[in-house]
């Protein structure tokens, strides 16, 4: 028999093929996995990011104008005036992945993030226990009530000379699940 003149493949040459196949097939969730892993990093690195800015203007600003009408008025050091207040607490958004108004849609901006700000002192009481998510917060449909704990201030645990920024980001991801992360910082007097 001659070899060469045989059309159609070897068993080896299937054998291969079919091998190749299996691993590329296996492969596909865990590009998927790789996938959902880096939007959620971008997605977390822009919230700290965002909760950042806000806490290292708020920490070069003079201890007496930290908490003072210009931060209850919701303006921030660099003069932005967020949305709303919601019971003493700054609503900005929904912002860019650089904490700025978001006015575009672009489609570099794949999340509207949300930042939510309160300057605690001995001068203010701010009751948490809010029960439902961060993420429901900008809606319509919230009209003061609690605030979620990491917001929640009790007069009684500070001093005259001390006062904690409190800073939460918020986003809903591809899903519709909410994502967050909180920043506290202290700023002191001496």
């Amino acid at each position: 028999m001659d070899q060469k003149n045989q059309e159609g493949f070897s068993l080896l040459e299937v054998v291969i093929s079919l091998g190749l196949l299996v691993m590329i097939i296996g492969l596909m969730p865990m590009i998927t996995i790789i996938q959902q892993s880096n939007s959620y990093s971008a997605g977390s690195t822009s919230m700290t990011n965002i909760a950042m800015s806000l806490s290292e203007s708020l920490n070069m600003m003079d201890f007496a104008e930290v908490g003072s009408d210009s931060f209850a008025n919701c303006t921030d050091a660099d003069g932005y005036v967020s949305n709303a207040s919601i019971q003493g607490v700054c609503v900005e958004g929904p912002l860019n992945h650089l904490g700025y108004t978001n006015t575009s849609n672009s489609s570099d901006d794949v999340y509207m993030y949300y930042r939510y700000s309160v300057v605690c002192s001995n001068a203010m009481n701010l009751p948490g226990g809010y029960t439902g998510s961060v993420c429901d917060l900008p809606s319509a449909n919230y009209v003061g009530g609690p605030v979620v704990d990491e917001l929640a201030c009790n007069a009684a645990e500070y001093s005259n000379q001390s006062k904690e920024i409190k800073i939460v980001v918020s986003y809903r991801d591809k899903r519709g699940k909410c994502k967050k992360t909180s920043l506290n910082s202290w700023k002191v007097s001496y």
